[in-house]
């Protein structure tokens, strides 16, 4: 398909501009992002054959993530790299096809996108704990590595989801109405970085950063650091292990306040 819209012209048309989720999109992987997007217009993809490639990189990088030499290491960053990339290339192929008029929205690439979303992420951490076990020997490097896997994967958040839509199916009370509507206004305030981005506080910025670093996305820009480090330090220490113990760590804790916050939010 021939593409007349220049670089600049693309981001204006396929990116969020103001409404990215996250700082390290916004300020990092759109600007490499909107290189790719284009090769994808140019042959063709749609944004969910976009999506099945992330997938196929994120399953690299697990791959590699079993491994402890040199080159498995730097594979396993550079896939976790790609499969970021990757990630921010759909929506955008998606919103140059909407915008452009050539393709109606659907919540079916919405779907697969969150789909992938959930069997990608968590599993590094997983996968990352096999290759610290085979490492070290410890069983309970595979323990950290499942926990860790399972905070990742954000199941507060996901029983909310299956909790609106069951009580908008079935509409067993208005209260439900009511609590889907507070519940919709939080997801709506905490996904909003428009303040953040906007603040010409140099503070707010770093803060939210921080944030995103212990968090999803930048655990992934964490992960790909940590194997880069242990792909130079290989056999002196190991900074894998340092980072998924603390992740472990910080997945028990986050996962229990995002519970007991919801369980209070419901009543």
């Amino acid at each position: 398909m021939k593409v007349k819209e220049s670089i600049k012209e693309l981001r204006t048309v396929c990116q969020k501009e103001d409404k990215d989720e996250f700082l390290i999109s916004k300020y990092g992987y759109r600007y490499w992002s909107i290189y790719f997007t284009k090769i994808f217009l140019v042959i063709g993809l749609s944004s969910n054959t976009v999506t099945f490639l992330s997938l196929l990189a994120a399953l690299a990088s697990c791959y590699f993530l079993i491994y402890n030499t040199a080159t498995a290491l730097f594979l396993s960053a550079a896939f976790i790299s790609f499969y970021f990339v990757l990630d921010h290339c759909d929506g955008e192929v998606a919103r140059y096809y909407i915008r452009s008029g050539i393709k109606k929205p659907s919540m079916s690439g919405k779907y697969f996108d969150f789909l992938v979303h959930y069997f990608s992420s968590n599993l590094m951490f997983f996968f990352m704990g096999m290759g610290l076990y085979n490492l070290y020997g410890n069983s309970l490097i595979l323990i950290s590595g499942l926990i860790s896997c399972i905070g990742m994967s954000n199941f507060p958040n996901l029983c909310i989801a299956f909790s609106v839509i069951e009580s908008g199916v079935y509409k067993e009370n208005v209260k439900a109405e009511v609590l889907e509507k507070r519940i919709f206004e939080d997801f709506e305030k905490r996904h909003n970085m428009e303040d953040v981005i906007s603040s010409k506080s140099v503070k707010v910025k770093i803060f939210a950063l921080i944030r995103e670093l212990i968090t999803f996305p930048g655990c992934l820009v964490v992960l790909s650091a940590v194997c880069i480090l242990d792909m130079l330090t290989l056999k002196v220490f190991s900074f894998r292990l340092v980072y998924l113990l603390s992740f472990t760590v910080f997945s028990v804790i986050n996962t229990t306040r995002k519970s007991i916050y919801w369980v209070n939010k419901l009543k």
